[in-house]
């Protein structure tokens, strides 16, 4: 299995599509991942090529789906663009791992009840979606210009040690409540925090595999089992 890591994996456009058309070409039999997807350069074809030079799972990382949100956090794609990605990869049927950050400058209920409209709505119930809060302040970003117009951080402090960005509109209480009413019962929707499986569930995943000889990725298997114990417990 290889894994690129370059968040932009498909920037600038053609790019992606050039390199799977020489695996392909190659005849290279390879398993392959990509960590991001980037909603601005995508096509039923670039998803097609991915399939066929191997690709077995991708991560999206839009971080929001309010238009707001995606000004806000200089995003260089609309969710127009977002929406027409999501249903491009719906219809590729390429596992996906999907990624939403939450409490940006000028986040509200209004732009996370934005954002989990698309989620019910465009992703598929079989695929993961992480939920994370907090930006990380790095120097010289507009995050960061941001903060010190917030007066969140001073024009002196180090932020060699980590300092995180946290919307004003909630305390972290508030939003991680918030988060929690809008997750409900979806079996598929975790917290970052809580998304490592425990030892039991990664047993009975590992069986389950060689039982049944699955190449899936292993966060399917995972959710398939994940569902049932919630639905065995009523959770």
């Amino acid at each position: 299995m290889f894994e690129y890591v370059d968040s932009t994996f498909n920037d600038p456009a053609g790019h992606a599509e050039a390199i799977c058309s020489e695996i392909i070409r190659r005849k290279l039999r390879v398993r392959m991942r990509t960590m991001g997807i980037n909603p601005a350069n995508t096509s039923d074809r670039l998803f097609e090529l991915m399939l066929q030079a191997g690709f077995t799972q991708i991560d999206s990382t839009p971080d929001s789906a309010s238009p707001d949100m995606l000004k806000n956090l200089g995003k260089n794609f609309r969710l127009e663009q977002l929406q027409k990605m999501a249903l491009q990869i719906k219809r590729s049927g390429l596992p996906t791992m999907w990624f939403f950050v939450f409490g940006g400058p000028g986040e509200s209920r209004e732009t996370i009840d934005e954002t989990f409209s698309f989620i019910r709505e465009y992703i598929p119930s079989e695929d993961l979606v992480y939920i994370t809060t907090s930006l990380r302040i790095y120097p010289g970003t507009a995050l960061h210009r941001i903060a010190l117009k917030e007066k969140l951080t001073t024009p002196d402090q180090s932020l060699l040690k980590p300092v995180f960005y946290e919307s004003s509109s909630f305390t972290p209480a508030e939003l991680h409540d918030y988060l929690k009413q809008k997750i409900g019962r979806a079996h598929n929707l975790l917290f970052s925090s809580e998304s490592r499986p425990d030892a039991l569930m990664l047993q009975e995943a590992i069986l389950i595999r060689k039982q049944q000889n699955l190449t899936e990725p292993m966060f399917r298997t995972l959710l398939r089992i994940r569902k049932r114990i919630m639905e065995e417990n009523k959770l």
